[in-house]
């Protein structure tokens, strides 16, 4: 009879055991649920927030003026000092929606809520695009895309072959 006693309360421990573990999973995958979801929100905001700025016409007349329109890969830096004080920071806070939507995307991938084929195929590719873009308007974002693009072995933005016109 002991020796069942034994047996009994072994088996009762390791379920303890094996529940606890259970629930140390759990509250992982709840913990990264949530803190996925305060980034993206806070992302959300910003960007929000941003975008107020953005619908204004000088967002347009900015982005005429850099050609941004007409070839969006090629940026002119002597294009950017001919823009006025206001559409200079309409049109640095319009590449800043893309950089933030860009660091969500690396956030969710990073945390496995975003796959690494949907990475690859959905956001590496638009860094090509607003790289140069962020050169200008924001050096230290413009290196950190870089580094990105080096990391992931992104078609080089610098490579003007790479850039095609949207006419």
């Amino acid at each position: 009879m002991d020796n069942l006693n034994r047996w009994l309360s072994l088996v009762a421990n390791v379920g303890v055991l094996a529940g606890i573990v259970f629930l140390v999973i759990e509250v992982n995958q709840n913990t990264l649920t949530l803190r996925t979801q305060v980034y993206q929100t806070e992302t959300g905001n910003l960007i929000e927030n941003i975008g107020m700025i953005l619908e204004t016409p000088l967002l347009v007349s900015a982005l005429e003026k850099m050609n941004y329109l007409d070839f969006r890969c090629t940026p002119d830096p002597n294009k950017y000092e001919q823009l006025t004080p206001q559409e200079k920071i309409v049109a640095k806070e319009y590449f800043t929606i893309h950089w933030l939507r860009f660091r969500n995307s690396i956030f969710q991938n990073e945390q496995g809520t975003l796959s690494d084929e949907e990475f690859l195929a959905s956001t590496l590719p638009v860094i090509s695009e607003y790289y140069p873009w962020w050169q200008i308007f924001d050096p230290i974002n413009g290196e950190a895309a870089l580094e990105i693009i080096r990391e992931y072995d992104v078609e080089s933005a610098e490579d003007p072959e790479h850039c095609t016109s949207i006419n």
